[in-house]
């Protein structure tokens, strides 16, 4: 969850937390109805990226990674170090996170996430050959 929510969620009575706990997210069947996303449309958008040049050496950033219905495969296929994710909602990555053959991928792979709001992904200090999100996709050129 977004940094502030957690702040103003440490505050609120646990009397009151448990009456609302029924309208917060419960799971990883709650992430993926969040993200309105799935398995399928992950490896839809992996399919399309490959199609468009994307190589194990590329260097991807997925804007909006949510539960990494398209980050799985492209971490899977990516050289380490090569994926980096951003989604503020930390809770929808951490559902994902749940699962331990995701996990040891996630470290195998060295995938780097972050939680900001703005999406700015440059303090990981790399250029991107990709960057993209499921609502659109950008190839940039590299030079030859």
């Amino acid at each position: 969850m977004h940094p502030t929510v957690d702040r103003i969620k440490k505050l609120v009575p646990l009397a009151i937390k448990r009456t609302l706990r029924h309208l917060l997210p419960q799971g990883y069947d709650d992430a993926k109805h969040y993200v309105h996303t799935d398995g399928i449309s992950g490896l839809l958008q992996f399919e399309l990226l490959k199609r468009e040049g994307c190589r194990p050496d590329s260097t991807v950033l997925e804007i909006g990674c949510g539960c990494l219905h398209a980050g799985i495969p492209l971490i899977q296929y990516l050289e380490k170090g090569n994926y980096v994710g951003v989604d503020p909602n930390r809770w929808l990555r951490q559902e994902a996170m749940k699962n331990r053959h995701v996990r040891r991928l996630v470290k195998h792979k060295q995938a780097r996430f972050l939680a900001v709001d703005d999406f700015d992904a440059s303090g990981v200090g790399m250029k991107f050959d990709i960057v993209f999100s499921h609502l659109c996709c950008h190839i940039v050129p590299t030079a030859s």
